[in-house]
């Protein structure tokens, strides 16, 4: 693959990236409440339960 062609391919999807929007959600969690938390492969589990 050129150079140049994976440049515009980075370029590009940089340029996606920053046309997505996304929404923060507040969760008021007890602290020691009992919590099974779901959903797809690599959707940010683990980072909503470092918080």
């Amino acid at each position: 693959m050129k150079k140049e062609t994976l440049k515009k391919i980075i370029i590009e999807n940089i340029e996606f990236i920053n046309e997505v929007q996304s929404y923060s959600r507040d969760y008021v969690l007890e602290p020691n409440g009992n919590y099974v938390i779901t959903g797809i492969r690599r959707g940010g589990k683990s980072f909503f339960v470092g918080k």
